[in-house]
C-alpha cells in the first residue's frame, strides 16, 4: 500500500490533500491520550489512512492522465501533441490515437474534425429535435412531457421526421430508406449507437479516408433499411402491420462489415486480431439484439452489404485525380441526399 511521509505527500489541484500526515498522527496520539491506543486500535487507524491514501494516489494518477497532453503514435511509438493530426516523426494518422488514462480507459479519443463527429453531431441534433417535437405534440405542455420524451419519442413525431415505413415508402417517399438512420427512439438508444460510432468511425476513416467512410456509412445504413423491410414484409404478411424503424445500429453494423472485409484481405498477425474483434463485437450486437427486441434484419443487412464492400472498396485515398474527385463528389451527394430527405419530410403529409 501507499505511504507518504513528511513532505513527501502528492498534492492534488494545487493543494495540500486532506487528511494528511498531521490528521494521521493527531489521531493517534488522540487515542493514546484518552486510553484507546491499543495495538488494535491504532492497527485500525493504520488501515483507515492506507486505504485513504492509496485512494488519493489513484485520483491524483486519474488526474495526471486525463490532462496529459501528448499520445502514442500508432506507427512509430512516439509521443506527439494530443490535437496532432499526423505524426512529425513517420507521418502516420494519428488523429484517432488514444491518450493515455481516461481516454484509454474508455477506449475513446477527441476527435479533431472528422466525418464521424459530422455524423454524431447529426444525429444528435436530429434527436433533440425529435425529443422536443414529441414533448410538444402531446397533452400536458411541453415541459410535463419533456423527460417522458426524452425516452420515448412519440412514434408520430418520428414518422413526420423520416422514420422507416413501409406503407411510406412504398408511396414514393423512398427517401425514408436513408433518414430513418439519423433518428432514435430515446436517449438509451442514442447513446448506444454513439458510443459504438465513437470507437468505429475512427478507424473506418483511417482506413479508407473521410469521402470513402461518408458514403459507405450512407450506403450500408440504406441497405440494412431495405434488408429491414424486407423482412419484416415477409414475415408479417401485410405491410400494414409492419412498426416504424429507426436508429443508426444498421449502418454501424455496416462498419463492422465494412472493417471484418478489410482485416480479411489484409491479413497477417494485426489483420487477423482485428477480424477476431470485430467478429466477436457483431455476434454480441446480434444476440444482444434478439435480447432487447431490435431490428436484427437491418443489423444482418447492414453487417453483409458492408462485408461485401470491404473486400470491393480499395482501402485508403484514390490515388488517382479523377478517383479522388468521384468519391468527394459522392461524398456531397449522400449529405445532399439526406438534407434533400429530411426537408421531404417537412413536406410530406404528416400522420
Amino acid at each position: 500500500m501507499p505511504r507518504f511521509e513528511g513532505g513527501d505527500e502528492p498534492e492534488i489541484g494545487g493543494r495540500a490533500p486532506f487528511p494528511g500526515d498531521a490528521f494521521w498522527n493527531g489521531l493517534e496520539k488522540s487515542a493514546r491520550a484518552v486510553g484507546l491506543g491499543s495495538p488494535r486500535t491504532l492497527f485500525r487507524i493504520r488501515q483507515a489512512r492506507a486505504r485513504w491514501e492509496e485512494r488519493r494516489s489513484a485520483q491524483a494518477n486519474l488526474e495526471r492522465g486525463v490532462g496529459y497532453t501528448h499520445k502514442a503514435c500508432p506507427g512509430c511509438g512516439r509521443l506527439v501533441e494530443r490535437g496532432s493530426g499526423r505524426c512529425p516523426y513517420c507521418d502516420a494518422s494519428v488523429r484517432w490515437a488514444p491518450g493515455p488514462g481516461l481516454a484509454r480507459s474508455l477506449g475513446l479519443s477527441v476527435p479533431h474534425g472528422s466525418v464521424a463527429m459530422t455524423i454524431v453531431g447529426m444525429n444528435i441534433i436530429l434527436f433533440a429535435v425529435s425529443t422536443l417535437a414529441s414533448a410538444r405534440s402531446l397533452e400536458g405542455g411541453m415541459g410535463a412531457n419533456l423527460m417522458r420524451t426524452l425516452f420515448q419519442p412519440d412514434l408520430r413525431s418520428l414518422y413526420n421526421m423520416g422514420a422507416l415505413s413501409p406503407l411510406a415508402v412504398f408511396s414514393g417517399e423512398v427517401w425514408r430508406l436513408w433518414t430513418y438512420q439519423f433518428l432514435h427512439g430515446g436517449a438509451l438508444h442514442i447513446f448506444f449507437n454513439l458510443f459504438a460510432l465513437f470507437s468505429l468511425g475512427p478507424t473506418s476513416e483511417d482506413v479508407y479516408g473521410p469521402s470513402k467512410t461518408a458514403v459507405l456509412y450512407w450506403v450500408t445504413g440504406t441497405l440494412a433499411g431495405v434488408a429491414s423491410l424486407a423482412v419484416k414484409i415477409l414475415m408479417s404478411g401485410r405491410i400494414a402491420l409492419v412498426p416504424l424503424t429507426v436508429g443508426a445500429s444498421g449502418a454501424i453494423f455496416g462498419l463492422i462489415g465494412l472493417l471484418i472485409g478489410h482485416a480479411t484481405r489484409r491479413g497477417g498477425a494485426h489483420g487477423a486480431y482485428l477480424r477476431s474483434f470485430l467478429v466477436r463485437w457483431a455476434i454480441y450486437g446480434i444476440v444482444m439484439g434478439f435480447l432487447i427486441g431490435a431490428d436484427n434484419a437491418a443489423h444482418v443487412g447492414g453487417l453483409a452489404a458492408g462485408l461485401a464492400l470491404g473486400f470491393i472498396v480499395p482501402e485508403g485515398e484514390s490515388p488517382r485525380r479523377a478517383g479522388a474527385i468521384a468519391w468527394r463528389l459522392a461524398a456531397v451527394g449522400v449529405l445532399l441526399l439526406t438534407v434533400g430527405g429530411f426537408v421531404a419530410a417537412v413536406f410530406a403529409p404528416h400522420a
